[in-house]
């Protein structure tokens, strides 16, 4: 279902506790995902029908931000 998927994860399918995501992108609450830096790669990782529709989670970007190799490489097995 759509809608469940914007909640969880592209990468883990995890929930992705997005708060601008569960009220509807409104400007009174703040996300963790507001002060935390996306890096690009991981970005570019993402299929193009999920950029800008889903949020990566916290445990995705900081595993990526650690190790990047390890982090696709993992991907590809899955």
């Amino acid at each position: 279902n759509q809608v469940d998927n914007k909640a969880h994860c592209p990468f883990c399918h995890g929930e992705n506790d997005c708060r601008l995501q569960q009220s509807q992108r409104t400007s009174t609450n703040a996300c963790w995902c507001q002060s935390l830096a996306i890096p690009q790669g991981l970005i570019d990782l993402l299929p193009n029908k999920d950029i800008d529709a889903r949020c990566i989670c916290k445990q995705c970007i900081l595993r990526y931000a650690q190790n990047d190799v390890a982090f696709v490489n993992q991907l590809c097995r899955r």
